[in-house]
């Protein structure tokens, strides 16, 4: 049993749960055995540990993760994996800052460079885009949300994307 959810940055990023055990020793949940985990804590394979234990549901792993649910180790790591996205989505958007910067300067001096990086630029997004249009649809995302992550409007999103959706 393990989370891993895909995406940029998350690569080392697989969260599992840790038993700890009534005198206060932690092991792998996996290792512990259903009967002797009392409580369990959220842990990542980057040496992240949750600040927070929870309750063990002896027998019942599901329950013991707590998928889809609040306040459970399995959405303490979501939460975690969400802090490193968006630490990644920092960096990715500073280098697509840079990208913007060296094609705006290239423009006019090199225009068969820029055309020729531009051409790359915009293969990669008619692949990427309709992918993760469809994939965020499928996780409940709104137009809203599309629209919002884009930069866009609702209506100009749906416009845009929605070929790829149906």
């Amino acid at each position: 049993m393990s989370w891993v959810l895909e995406g940029f940055g998350l690569y080392g990023h697989e969260g599992t749960m840790a038993a700890l055990l009534e005198d206060g020793s932690e092991i792998p949940y996996a290792e512990a055995g259903p009967r002797e985990a009392t409580r369990v804590r959220a842990v990542c394979s980057c040496g992240w540990r949750d600040v927070e234990d929870h309750p063990a549901v002896p027998g019942d792993l599901r329950a013991t993760e707590g998928r889809g649910s609040d306040d459970t180790p399995h959405a303490a790591w979501e939460a975690h994996a969400a802090g490193v996205l968006l630490e990644s989505l920092s960096e990715l958007d500073e280098a697509v800052r840079t990208v913007d910067w060296y094609l705006d300067r290239l423009a006019d001096s090199r225009p068969m460079v820029t055309l020729a990086a531009a051409s790359r630029l915009e293969a990669m997004i008619q692949r990427v885009l309709p992918r993760a249009a469809a994939r965020a649809r499928m996780q409940d995302a709104t137009w809203e949300d599309i629209g919002r992550v884009m930069g866009r409007s609702r209506q100009a999103a749906h416009q845009r994307l929605r070929k790829y959706t149906a």
